[in-house]
């Protein structure tokens, strides 16, 4: 468990995973940074999560920023797994400012290859390759990503002969989605543009978007395997789900009612500021609140609070956390995501 840890300015590769004879079984990497603080590494032989032989990994929540050769060879991915790994998930994390984004194998023998994963709800920059790269990786679903790709041709591409049965859906790009060497699979209901105004600030690799657009909103298949967008918000409560990792929609203050109405939490997700206010105050006149980690470690506390308060998480770090509001024997847990 690799949780909220930043990972600065390394020589080589940021977080290496290595493997002899045995693999590395379920890992996980949750809500940390990778940064070159320069916006470019030391040198070519560089990047961020580079993972041989490891099986059952998670890669959530998490931070790229500046994962660039300095010279005219490519760093290798933002996220990499290769070399007999399977079945990694990858979801949520924001790439940016790198020379490719993620990547499931490498070359067309298997057994520098990657089996089945998925990769979804990712906002993806990267400025000198490919977004989303499948290498002799069978059997990979690659759902509801945006993908930004400067000076290539693809955003996502699966190649070679091993790549096989891969899933490529609901996908917003700006290049193209590609078969090479014959990699093979279900390409469907993805989505190309090239007015980057749908977006709240691609200058800032903000990718959500900034309202309803044909083509986009409301356009893509239903997916079993993704039931919530980059924000954790549930997708279900718009139909069909958008294409890309935000789903669009007007968040207002009925966004979490508890306890019978009495209570309303707003807006969620959030990045900074949130609101819960009382709407009883005879029966609700004083509650605790806890805004607590994925880990369940409090990390800010109210107490005798009545009426309206406006609660600042801006100061902790990015990922996941829960806000327990009780009064007596009430309780109740509502999820709030801070933004990257």
């Amino acid at each position: 468990m690799i949780q909220n840890v930043r990972f600065v300015d390394a020589r080589e590769q940021l977080l290496k995973v290595s493997s002899g004879d045995e693999y590395n079984n379920n890992g996980k990497v949750l809500c940390c940074a990778f940064e070159f603080t320069a916006g470019v590494a030391y040198q070519y032989y560089t990047g961020g999560i580079d993972a041989h032989r490891s099986q059952n990994w998670e890669v959530k929540y998490n931070v790229f920023k500046g994962i660039r050769s300095p010279e005219g060879l490519l760093a290798e991915h933002a996220i990499h797994f290769w070399r007999e790994s399977s079945y990694t998930h990858i979801e949520g994390n924001l790439i940016n400012n790198c020379d490719r984004g993620i990547g499931f194998g490498l070359g067309s023998e298997s057994t520098s290859g990657h089996t089945g994963g998925i990769i979804l709800n990712n906002f993806v920059h990267t400025n000198r390759d490919v977004g989303i790269g499948l290498e002799s990786a069978p059997e990979t679903s690659v759902y509801n990503n945006t993908v930004v790709t400067d000076n290539y041709s693809n955003s996502i591409e699966y190649r070679f002969k091993n790549t096989a049965g891969v899933h490529i859906a609901n996908n917003l790009v700006c290049m193209a989605i590609a078969s090479r060497s014959d990699g093979s699979g279900i390409v469907e209901s993805n989505a190309n543009i090239d007015d980057f105004a749908v977006f709240t600030d691609a200058i800032n690799f903000d990718y959500h978007l900034v309202s309803t657009s044909p083509g986009i909103t409301d356009a893509g298949i239903a997916l079993n395997e993704v039931t919530l967008d980059y924000d954790c918000f549930d997708r279900s409560i718009t139909s069909p789900p958008d294409i890309g990792a935000d789903e669009f929609a007007t968040i207002t203050h009925t966004d979490v009612a508890l306890f019978n109405n009495a209570i309303s939490l707003y807006p969620n997700p959030t990045a900074d500021i949130f609101t819960i206010v009382a709407h009883d105050t005879s029966v609700f006149d004083q509650f605790d609140i806890e805004v607590l980690d994925s880990q369940g470690q409090q990390h800010q506390s109210y107490q005798d609070i009545s009426g309206v308060i406006e609660i600042d998480i801006s100061s902790l770090p990015a990922g996941l956390y829960f806000v327990r509001i009780h009064k007596d024997d009430n309780l109740s847990v509502q999820l709030i995501l801070k933004g990257m």
